[in-house]
């Protein structure tokens, strides 16, 4: 069985594997749309997808900013979802 929450968070592919970071270099290397064959072919529309979204968020509400960033709650189901993310704009 694979474990998915750990695909990820290899300390020796990623620096700070639990951080969430948009910056990191070497994103290419995770395995979140699979790999090989069974790569997802919706993988390029996925990620453009969320460029125009942090895009138009981030330039319709620029103060946007967690309220508590030290009470980020993430639980782990076959993804990872955030519990509860307070932010204030």
């Amino acid at each position: 069985m694979l474990l998915f929450g750990s695909a990820n968070r290899d300390p020796d592919v990623f620096d700070d594997p639990e951080d969430f970071r948009l910056d990191r270099g070497n994103s290419e290397k995770h395995i979140a749309f699979g790999a090989g064959i069974h790569r997802c072919v919706g993988a390029p529309l996925a990620r453009l997808e969320m460029r125009v979204v942090l895009k138009e968020v981030l330039q319709r509400m620029p103060k946007l900013s967690l309220t508590n960033p030290d009470d980020v709650q993430v639980v782990w189901t076959v993804g990872r979802e955030f519990q509860r993310l307070d932010s204030t704009w």
